[in-house]
């Protein structure tokens, strides 16, 4: 055996060359022994080496992200160094196979702290060792949330007119700092609270409320509630009341309710009431719908049998008055008591008071507002209201 032309193995039919090296050549001599041959040296021929550099095949791993939403379609790319022309990839995740053998690896169902690594095999011929793992690719995952909002109505969503409605948003997975939008038939009304109350709203309105999520991985930041339809019936026309000595008449036919001192008369319910002592008396009156409307307030005082003659014997001009009007007492009743009188406005505030009261008596209330006046008359046991009213 030859080696770059040196004798390197005798009488072998085999030769080991331990460490070849580029462009070594090699070839074999053989002297046959058979009779006739006359010594004749055959020689082969030449077997030239082609040494190749020992190569360290490795992979690196690229990540689209490494923190993202659950469900966040992910892209893993790996990388090799010394592969060849067409390594083998094997994808894993938390040591489990996971991906076909390609360069690159997707997921969406990836979980927090989950570890993706490869591992490639080389197609080099002077690839050393077998198949390199990547260094593991740990992500954080932050779970997806879905935002909702409800409202809540008070006191209803089928009202009277001119009742405060108040709706009140709750939501869920909306951040820190939910941004809230509130609509009145698609029209932006409110502002940016989670409350909204309104007086003036009309039959057939539509109250929404959009809010926009701060959370992180919402799945959709803007959610809208369910609409609020209201209901909203009229008032019924307020009702005046007429008296007739202690008895009051109610203009409503029916639902009537009578309040003394704002505060309601148990079972004083029917069109007329007779009133039992003095005091301010109004009516309210309520609908089919349970809608109310109240009457205004009048002062009555009881009338008793020398009322009615008292009534008879006072006489008070003009009504309605301008500036100022008279009270005439009968000379016949005159001299009998001494006669006072008190004037209030339409709230019970005293105007004027004279506790000594002539025959012929001039009030003057140009300095005060246009309205109802009662003038009350006292003398002895009977007294009785009248009511003037002073015009612009």
């Amino acid at each position: 055996w030859k080696l770059n032309g040196g004798v390197v193995g005798l009488n072998s039919s085999t030769y080991t060359l331990a460490a070849p090296a580029d462009g070594d050549d090699v070839l074999c001599e053989v002297t046959s022994t058979a009779a006739c041959s006359n010594g004749i040296i055959a020689g082969s021929n030449t077997v030239s080496m082609q040494v190749g550099a020992t190569l360290t095949p490795a992979v690196s791993i690229s990540a689209s992200a490494t923190t993202f939403c659950s469900g966040t379609s992910v892209t893993f790319t790996a990388t090799p160094v010394n592969g060849g022309n067409n390594p083998a990839y094997v994808w894993k995740v938390n040591g489990n196979t996971a991906g076909n053998n390609s360069a690159t690896f997707v997921s969406t169902t990836l979980a927090n702290n989950d570890a993706v690594t490869v591992e490639m095999t080389s197609d080099l011929d002077c690839a050393t060792g077998g198949a390199v793992a990547a260094t593991p690719v740990t992500v954080t995952v932050t779970t997806s949330v879905t935002p909702t909002v409800t409202v809540a109505v008070s006191p209803a969503t089928e009202v009277c007119a001119n009742t405060n409605v108040v709706f009140n948003a709750t939501t869920a997975n909306g951040g820190s700092t939910p941004v809230y939008q509130w609509k009145l038939n698609g029209n932006s009304v409110g502002s940016n609270d989670p409350v909204y109350s309104n007086n003036t709203l009309a039959d057939g309105d539509v109250v929404t409320v959009e809010v926009t999520s701060n959370a992180g991985c919402a799945t959709q930041p803007v959610v809208t509630s369910s609409p609020s339809n209201i209901t909203v019936h009229p008032l019924p026309a307020a009702p005046t009341i007429a008296q007739s000595g202690n008895t009051l008449t109610s203009s409503a036919v029916s639902g009537n309710q009578w309040l003394q001192n704002s505060s309601p008369i148990s079972g004083a319910t029917q069109q007329t009431y007779t009133v039992v002592t003095s005091g301010w008396y109004a009516v309210e009156a309520t609908n089919t719908d349970g809608c109310s409307s109240k009457s205004d307030s009048m002062f009555v005082t009881v009338t008793g049998i020398e009322e009615v003659a008292l009534a008879e014997a006072v006489q008070i001009l003009p009504s309605p008055f301008y500036q100022n009007f008279s009270i005439k007492i009968a000379n016949t009743v005159i001299g009998i008591n001494d006669w006072t009188m008190t004037i209030t406005d339409n709230l019970g505030r005293l105007v004027v008071k004279n506790d000594n009261l002539g025959y012929i008596n001039i009030i003057d209330l140009g300095g005060h507002a246009a309205g109802v006046y009662y003038v009350n008359i006292s003398t002895g046991n009977a007294r009785h209201t009248f009511k003037v009213v002073k015009q612009e």
